[in-house]
């Protein structure tokens, strides 16, 4: 590996995930580097949960978008999700959510305090107003995913190297990423694209 258009550093699912979508815009001269192995570091730790409900439109859409991801990909289980108001104010701020979630077209009902505890026996009533219930909503395994998007973004002719440390950014004097170096080896980039999460800096 002497050049690349983009590095990803970092290979947990939002490195896997960036990746397929450079690949998948045209890049396919896109390496990713993880020091280690794929989802080894905070992804493998991650709850798994993606739900589509928001305060942004952007954000719903953008949910939305990830959840027919993983059903592509075969790794999202659907079960519904529910969105609690202990409050009158919480849920008059969910009755706003559902107008903004059915604006961009997402199937969302706002439910009563009974009909949640139907859907969701293991709650208590008490302070219960009432509930937004998303039938869409679901989980995946994080790792399952992350190695789902990697092969996905493998197929689309992505790299994908892992014991590859990145011990070095080498900067044109204007700023611009010239070279990006590992414990290994130095490759050159048009883009580099961080995504290490906590062990960024």
């Amino acid at each position: 590996m002497e050049r690349a258009r983009a590095i990803v550093i970092g290979g947990g699912i939002t490195g896997s995930s960036v990746a397929y979508h450079l690949a998948k815009a045209g890049w396919r001269e896109t390496v990713l580097l993880e020091k280690d192995e794929l989802t080894s570091g905070s992804t493998c730790h991650a709850a798994g949960l993606v739900t589509q409900f928001n305060p942004s439109p952007t954000m719903m859409r953008l949910r939305r978008y990830s959840i027919e991801l993983y059903r592509e990909l075969g790794v999202f289980e659907t079960v519904g999700g529910l969105r609690f108001a202990s409050s009158d104010e919480q849920l008059m701020e969910l009755r706003r959510g559902v107008s903004r979630a059915r604006g961009i077209g997402l199937d969302v009902e706002l439910v009563s305090a009974e009909e949640a505890a139907r859907l969701m026996p293991a709650i208590t009533r008490r302070q219960l107003h009432g509930a937004v219930w998303v039938p869409d909503d679901g989980h995946l395994d994080p790792h399952t995913a992350t190695h789902a998007l990697a092969r996905a973004a493998r197929k689309l002719g992505a790299s994908i190297l892992t014991q590859q440390r990145v011990t070095g950014i080498e900067l044109l004097d204007r700023g611009a990423v010239k070279t990006v170096r590992t414990d290994s080896q130095t490759c050159e980039a048009e883009a580099i694209v961080i995504a290490g999460g906590i062990w960024a800096p």
